[in-house]
């Protein structure tokens, strides 16, 4: 099985989207960061409080607007941070499947 992360980035990966615009706002956030990847990260991480919900549900430029947004709302925003920086990015996502007792533990 072949993963779609594995794939060379294309020109899509640094294109603005409905989900993940390159608002000026967005670009001003990315620059003020420094365009390293890292930072980028750490500062959504750090600086986005996670709102339970399942789905987009705000995207990327609310998400920066409210400081807030669930796990796609927040990836949204990581991404169009990273394509604002030059950075391609994408979404991937996936089902971890654990036993119960490791998810216990």
């Amino acid at each position: 099985m072949r993963s779609i992360s594995s794939d060379p980035p294309t020109p899509a990966d640094l294109a603005p989207t409905l989900d993940a615009p390159q608002t000026a706002t967005i670009r001003q956030q990315a620059a003020a960061l420094g365009h390293n990847p890292h930072t980028l990260y750490q500062w959504a991480h750090d600086q986005i409080y996670f709102f339970p919900s399942y789905g987009s549900v705000q995207g990327a430029a609310d998400t920066l607007d409210k400081k807030s947004g669930n796990a796609f709302d927040t990836a949204s925003l990581l991404i169009a941070l990273l394509r604002s920086a030059g950075i391609p990015a994408r979404y991937v996502y996936g089902t971890v499947e654990l036993p119960v007792a490791a998810v216990q533990n």
